[in-house]
């Protein structure tokens, strides 16, 4: 396999409708950037840049010593941001694989990070994403489902689609992508599609564009928490809590 050189960038904005000024929310007196930073420092793979689109957020990162690009306040979503991000700290294209961490996923372990790498030995492979067995998907509101090939590859599953329909749900969708730096650059370049606005799924767009996105499964009891109501806020400063 060759050498890869990976890009953490985590997008984060301020405008969120259901959580206002959700990167600064505190989980044990952290703000929540900051925590989703520490966690992906702790994976080791590269650096890792926050993409953000207010000098708060960067004050906060740059103040533990961390990367920051300020970018334009308007983004579509996660992804395009992150190709700003990256265009921005790496001009010259060092970086050959750009991940896209969401800034509000405080809880995931920082060593799945590496499983979406194996994939991109397969030159055909344009994004990498991460699935687990859909127990409990029903009852978990905001859930995506995956649908893919039956029948794994030796680099994972192809993904068919994402839907968050949960009729006969098999595996559950977390929220975690790496790109093809070239493959990045063209998902930012294309238009947003009607199945991708419909369901409010950025990874429908490259699907809808023919690329070819392979999702890994994870078979273990990793725990991911992600936020996008206070009540998101207030499970994830439980779940800290039973730690400490």
């Amino acid at each position: 396999m060759p050498t890869m050189t990976p890009l953490i960038v985590i997008p984060a904005r301020m405008g969120s409708v259901r959580l206002p000024h959700k990167p600064l929310a505190l989980i044990q007196g952290i703000p929540m950037i900051l925590q989703v930073w520490r966690q992906a420092c702790k994976a080791q793979l590269g650096p890792v840049v926050v993409a953000c689109d207010h000098e708060d957020i960067a004050h906060i990162i740059q103040a533990e010593g961390g990367n920051v690009v300020l970018t334009e306040g308007q983004h579509p979503t996660g992804s395009d941001r992150a190709f700003e991000a990256a265009q921005r700290w790496d001009p010259e294209g060092y970086h050959d694989i750009v991940f896209n961490l969401q800034g509000d996923l405080p809880v995931f372990p920082s060593q799945v990070l590496a499983k979406l790498i194996p994939p991109f030995a397969r030159k055909e492979t344009d994004l990498v994403t991460l699935m687990q067995p859909a127990k409990g998907f029903e009852d978990s509101v905001g859930s995506v489902q995956v649908l893919v090939d039956p029948f794994p590859e030796s680099y994972g599953f192809i993904c068919r689609n994402f839907t968050r329909k949960k009729e006969n749900a098999v595996y559950q969708h977390v929220g975690i992508y790496a790109f093809r730096r070239a493959s990045l650059a063209r998902f930012a370049a294309l238009p947003q599609t009607e199945h991708e606005r419909a369901e409010s799924l950025e990874q429908l767009r490259a699907l809808d564009h023919n690329m070819s996105v392979v999702s890994v499964l994870l078979e273990g009891e990793e725990t991911f928490m992600s936020v996008d109501t206070a009540q998101d806020l207030e499970a994830v400063c439980h779940y800290f809590e039973r730690l400490s």
